[in-house]
């Protein structure tokens, strides 16, 4: 259970640090977006959650803030959550390319 949950951090951290921050995305003009990424990245993750959250209220259909609440969530231990938070993202746009690529874990680190 536990391998299982680390491989699921693994590839939503894999996913956060491959996304660029897309300038397709309406997110990509609010300056909250890029400082929750940032505070994310520096392991403020209860901070980058509540931008999150409040990105949300915003832009509830912005499969993108789901993934990285989804990262938020795991980091500050609640996986339920966090894999509910991917669901909705898969859920919003079904092709997103970061959520739904499968990643590997290399063996002995999960």
């Amino acid at each position: 259970m536990v391998r299982a949950w680390l491989a699921i951090l693994a590839v939503l951290v894999g996913m956060g640090i491959s996304f660029a921050g897309g300038s397709d995305s309406i997110l990509a003009n609010d300056k909250r977006w890029k400082q929750a990424r940032e505070e994310l990245a520096q392991g403020k993750a209860a901070e980058a959650k509540a931008e999150f959250e409040k990105l949300l209220a915003e832009y509830p259909n912005e499969a993108d803030l789901h993934l990285f609440l989804g990262i938020s969530l795991l980091r500050l231990r609640d996986p339920r959550a966090a894999e509910a938070a991917a669901k909705r993202a898969v859920a919003l746009n079904p092709r997103h390319v970061d959520a739904t690529r499968p990643r590997s874990v290399p063996r002995g680190r999960a």
